[in-house]
């Protein structure tokens, strides 16, 4: 019998949070697009935030368009391990990929009956992983008391988003968290992007007395150079995620004998596979990576999980879920520092409703 593919769509909105980054502005809710695919009784399925043009240069609408296009002429079967193959064989844009193969995998280890982590070649150990917390543009009073109620939780990694104003302000907010929770957390920043060359430059060293954990892309892409010259002078890592958008350059960086940390998505890779396999080669290289994702739902987040399990890196942003107040995926937690996942088999995640998830729209085929 053919399975059933489904697609639906909810936006998904935090408690008491508004995300603001340097490159996204102000978002107020997360776009989600939700495929399920129905194998007799069995299933799966997977979850892509489509409002995320600031990456991909695609607009939610249009996303939509092409994953409703990619999954109504692919030839689905009953062996998801086939289909998962026969991805290889279409030209679909890397979000899209990646939200169809996310549901293959699933669908392949719930019929193993087997945890997709485990299924990926990853650990059969506790369904956890150690996440970071991101502490988005605020005002200083309301960025300070969000970082103390995930240290209460048992977060200890902080990442403050910063690239807003003038550089000496973005490192004035980073003394302020430092000062307040001293050294119970380890903190790093993410720049998106926002700074000159020179301007980072100067900030090396203060920034390297404040400890923290690594600088994200703190100059926008189009200068590799650059990036070199300021990973050879940092007494930190220089961890790299926009960049991973232009494939020249970052050829030259994993080329140039300096080594960096790369921000590894799913929506950016194009799927678990491709995630994987990159990690292997960055590392190889003589690069590490910290396995993250976007803001987005339960399903997302528990894919992102079993990547992780996978990869074993040493940072991990996977705090996505934390905090949703309308998410139709369950069986993620939150505590202690760490994400896991409830589910024994699959992704880890699940909807709520199943093939037809409670309170989504569908989206016809």
């Amino acid at each position: 019998m053919r399975p059933r593919p489904r697609l639906f769509e909810k936006t998904l909105r935090y408690e008491g949070i508004t995300l603001h980054t340097a490159t996204s502005g102000p978002v107020t809710g997360l776009e989600e697009v939700y495929l399920t695919i129905d194998y007799d009784g069995l299933v799966a399925a997977s979850e892509l935030r489509v409002n995320i043009s600031y990456l991909t240069g695609v607009d939610a609408d249009r996303q939509r368009r092409l994953i409703r296009e990619a999954v109504a002429g692919f030839p689905f079967t009953a062996e998801a391990e086939q289909d998962r193959a026969k991805l290889e064989d279409f030209n679909f844009d890397p979000p899209t990929r990646a939200l169809l193969e996310a549901a293959l995998v699933d669908a392949a280890a719930r019929m193993r009956r087997c945890p997709a982590r485990v299924w990926l070649g990853g650990s059969g150990g506790p369904p956890c992983n150690r996440t970071n917390q991101t502490l988005f543009r605020d005002r200083p009073e309301h960025v300070l008391a969000r970082a103390r109620t995930y240290i209460e939780r048992g977060f200890r990694d902080l990442k403050l988003r910063i690239g807003f104003g003038e550089p000496e302000e973005d490192l004035q907010s980073l003394r302020d968290l430092r000062q307040a929770f001293g050294t119970d957390v380890n903190l790093a920043a993410d720049v998106n992007g926002a700074w000159s060359a020179s301007e980072t430059e100067a900030l090396l060293e203060p920034l390297a007395a404040l400890e923290i954990d690594y600088l994200e892309q703190p100059i926008a892409p189009g200068n590799p150079q650059a990036y070199v010259g300021l990973a050879r002078q940092a007494s930190f890592p220089i961890m790299l995620d926009e960049t991973l958008q232009f494939p020249a350059e970052t050829a030259y960086l994993i080329n140039s004998g300096t080594p960096f940390l790369w921000h590894l998505k799913l929506v950016k890779a194009g799927g678990l596979d491709r995630m994987i396999q990159t990690s292997r080669d960055l590392r190889a290289a003589g690069h590490d990576v910290m396995v993250g994702q976007m803001n987005e739902g339960g399903l997302a987040t528990a894919a992102a999980l079993s990547a992780a399990a996978a990869i074993q890196p040493p940072f991990a942003e996977l705090y996505g879920a934390d905090g949703l107040i309308d998410d139709p995926a369950q069986g993620l937690s939150y505590e202690n520092g760490q994400v896991c996942t409830r589910d024994a088999i699959g992704i880890g995640a699940h909807l709520l409703g199943g093939a037809i998830p409670f309170s989504c729209a569908e989206l016809p085929l």
